[in-house]
Parts: structure tokens; sequence; C-alpha cells
């Protein structure tokens, strides 16, 4: 291994916090170095280590070491004496570890978790540390631990669990984990819409046509589908079938397409029987009507004293009775024009034979 400043491990703490974890690195590492007799006391028939190699095991130990441990140990020149010195100074980490994490596990509870992940982390790590200290934990104790603390509202399910009767603690958290996983997908799937509802379509999907209208091939630059804006001038279709085509033609220029002949037709049919509803007339249609505008009033107003209004009246009803009221006749109103009559005049003209003159341009 290349000596140098980089550590392989972290290194121990200046409280010695992290000494249990740091012991078992270094003994790892230096078997794996062939230098594991440097810290151990040997007996008088064991043959022990060069110069050199006790040298190189304490060259690891110092580089892993807090530098002002370092600083504190700078006499000490063989590796068993610094590792005897560590180990009688912070050697006690289990009688401080050991009160902590039976604590932990007294106040352990499945319920106080908000995953079965998080819970599995926290038991895994104070087993840990007990069976460090030398308490040994079994599984059918971490199953026990696990099922005693479920929450009230899962009594059902926590006995269908003990009556499974498992063994091992691992096939316990395996199936908590699965029905976690399946809950977590139940309620996926119901709060994607209210009960009831159908799916929501896609936004992006597409249907084909059942059909397309005046589409015909033409010749030119670029290809034509009824989309965008196009460039080029195309002439309107006439009555014969000659023109360009608009749907799917090609750029520029004319395009030779196929027209409906029947367009015009249709056209006309649909307007036939219906004249100028301006002025009246069958001769033309409202958008070439060029009578005049007094006219045109004239005829409105005749077409409106056609076309009376029929207003519906409900009769009042008694709030005691509940009987239909008679409406209030209203008083009669007769027009009448004021004629001059004099009983002294006498006229030739017979009476119901009077002549009235009109000119043509006063109707007008």
């Amino acid at each position: 291994m290349a000596e140098g400043s980089k550590t392989d491990f972290a290194e121990l703490a200046l409280n010695g916090k992290n000494y249990l974890t740091w012991a078992d690195d270094c003994q790892f590492h230096l078997e794996a170095m062939q230098l594991g007799k440097a810290i151990v006391r040997l007996g008088p028939n064991d043959i022990g280590l060069q110069l050199h190699e006790k040298a190189k095991a304490a060259i690891f130990l110092r580089r892993h070491i807090h530098p002002d441990l370092k600083m504190e140990y700078l006499e000490v020149k063989d590796p068993l004496i610094l590792w005897t010195k560590l180990r009688e100074r912070f050697g006690v980490q289990k009688h401080v570890m050991l009160p902590r994490a039976q604590q932990e596990w007294a106040t352990l509870r499945f319920l106080d978790f908000k995953t079965v992940e998080a819970y599995n982390t926290a038991i895994h790590r104070i087993v840990a540390q007990l069976r460090f200290c030398g308490q040994i934990v079994t599984d059918l104790e971490m199953i026990e631990k696990t099922l005693q603390t479920f929450h009230p509202f899962n009594m059902v399910l926590q006995q269908q669990y003990r009556n499974n009767k498992y063994t091992k603690y691992c096939e316990l958290v395996n199936m908590l984990l699965g029905a976690e996983a399946q809950n977590e997908l139940l309620m996926q799937n119901y709060q994607k819409r209210p009960v009831g509802a159908a799916a929501v379509p896609e936004a992006h999907a597409n249907f084909p046509s059942q059909g397309k209208r005046g589409s015909s091939r033409g010749r030119g630059r670029g290809r034509r589908n009824n989309q965008g804006p196009t460039r080029g001038t195309f002439k309107k279709q006439s009555q014969n079938g000659s023109g360009s085509s608009s749907n799917n033609g090609r750029g520029r220029g004319r395009g030779k397409g196929k027209s409906n002949p029947q367009q015009g037709d249709a056209s006309a049919s649909k307007h036939a029987g219906e004249g100028c509803f301006r002025c009246g007339s069958q001769q033309h249609w409202s958008r070439t009507c060029t009578t005049e505008k007094y006219l045109i009033d004239i005829y409105q107003e005749w077409k409106k004293r056609q076309n009376s209004e029929a207003h519906f009246i409900q009769a009042p009803v008694d709030a005691t009775s509940g009987e239909h009221l008679e409406l209030p006749q209203p008083a009669a109103h007769f027009e009448h024009a004021a004629i001059n009559v004099d009983a002294t005049t006498k006229s030739d003209t017979p009476l119901g034979k009077v002549d009235f003159d009109f000119d043509t341009d006063d109707l007008l």
C-alpha cells in the first residue's frame, strides 16, 4: 500500500466517539497488509515483526488519528504501545453506548415512523449497537417489537401478521414493504379523478379525417393541405370546372383540379322562391338591390303590419277566493276625421261617387 496523506477511512476523533468503528477498520487493514502482529502482544515462542514492518504499522496508525492526538503521542514509536494507550483511553465507549442503545430500544415504536423503510433503518442501527456492546437481540424479539407497536387502527392487520408466525424479521419487513407500496398505488389511482368520473382523453390525440372536400393536385412549388398561408395567386372556381384548386395543390401558379359543377346550382336552389327582403321584389336579391330608401321604408312598414304579434295577458286572481277577476275594459276610441258640412251648400257630385284624383308620384 502506498504511503501518503490520504486516509483509507475516517480518522479517530479527538473525543474518541468513533473509536469502536476506527479500531475495527485498523485491524482489517493491518491484517490485509500482513501487519496484524504489530498490535497484538506475542508469546515467547512467537516470531515477531521486523523493525521496518513495525515502523510501517506505526505510520499507518498515526495517519488515521486526529492531529492533536498525534502531537499528544508524539514520543510513542512502538505501534503496540500506541494501540494500547488509545484502547485504555477510549475503549470504555461500550459502557457509554450501551445505556443509550437500550433507551432507544425501549422507546422504539413502529407507529412513530412515516414509512416502513425509516423504521427498518432505525431498528437495525439500534440492534447493531446492542450486539456490539455484548447484548444479543434475536429476530423473534425484533418481530415482537414491531407487531406490539402497531397503530391501534391497524389492530386487525397486526393480528393477521401475527397469525402468519414469521420466524425471521426480514420476512415480516418484506411483507410490510410490499403492502406499503400497494397502498400508495391504490391512493394514487383514487386521487386521479372523482369516483364515477370518466377518464380524461389525451390532450394530443389525433383522429383521422372522414373525408376531404375539394382536394386536388396542381403544379408548382410546395405542397398544400389546407394548412398555413399560401404563396401565389389562385383564381376562383368557375362554372365550367376550369381554374385552380385551393386544397391540395402545389405552391405557385395555376393548379389543374376538379371543380364541382353542382355547387352553383345548389346555391341557386337554396335561394329559390325568395326575393329581396328589403323591397320585396322577386327580380333580384338584397345584395344587388338598388331601390330607393323611401320605398324600402314603405315596404318594411307594410310588412310589419302583415305580421302583427299577439300578446298573452293573464287575468288577475283573487287572493282569498282564487277566482279570476275580470279585466277592466278600455274605453272605446274611434279615429274620426272632422268634416265641415254646410247644409246650405249643394254639390253636383252624387254621394258615393266622389272621385279622388291622385297623381302616381304622390303615392311614391
